[in-house]
């Protein structure tokens, strides 16, 4: 799959939901099984506590991710955390210090996919206040509230990538198939 002109050989999703929440809204579980049915290596963590997911980053830039790389967040976001609002509750200035190493492992082809988190935006407000290393190549985020149809989306947005290299393209078209009726459109993405 081609997304924002780097092949991606393998999507590793990070699902900070509760056990409750991921039995009821399976969102990890269908995503990982259409990824997988589309021959993309996809590998999923359940993180419960910061430390896990600060080990986790750290394990990361050990397993094959030589080039091209989707680190795909599902849970709850907010302005300075995301995780699952109990306890696990990480910053986003964490976990972009923490991306640069899989950044640089990955040859600077690291794509961070926070759409399946409300307010995704907020991986973007730490570049300001760091080291000016690059945590990533590009990022892919919602701009709302996360809604029912985000799945969907993201499961529509990948069928594309494979089918058109263009995700610009491809991702304007989610935009205007959204069915929330909000005036902002909730997706968005910026290659750094």
């Amino acid at each position: 799959m081609n997304l924002l002109g780097k092949t991606i050989h393998k999507i590793i999703l990070i699902d900070f939901f509760s056990e409750e929440e991921r039995i009821e809204n399976k969102v990890s579980l269908t995503l990982s099984e259409f990824l997988k049915k589309s021959h993309v290596e996809t590998i999923c963590f359940y993180p419960n506590s910061n430390e896990e997911m600060s080990d986790l980053l750290i394990e990361i830039p050990k397993l094959d991710i030589n080039n091209g790389v989707v680190i795909h967040l599902i849970g709850h976001g907010g302005k300075q955390y995301f995780g699952n609002n109990k306890n696990v509750l990480f910053e986003w200035l964490e976990l972009n210090k923490l991306l640069t190493n899989i950044n640089l492992v990955t040859n600077d082809s690291l794509i961070v996919n926070a759409t399946l988190l409300c307010d995704g935006f907020n991986i973007l407000e730490p570049m300001n206040t760091i080291d000016s290393q690059k945590h990533f190549y590009a990022a892919i985020y919602s701009k709302t509230k996360r809604s029912n149809q985000t799945l969907r989306h993201n499961i529509d947005f990948y069928q594309k990538c494979f089918n058109n290299p263009d995700s610009i393209k491809n991702l304007e078209e989610i935009n205007d198939i959204i069915e929330d009726n909000q005036d902002e459109r909730p997706y968005d993405m910026k290659i750094l």
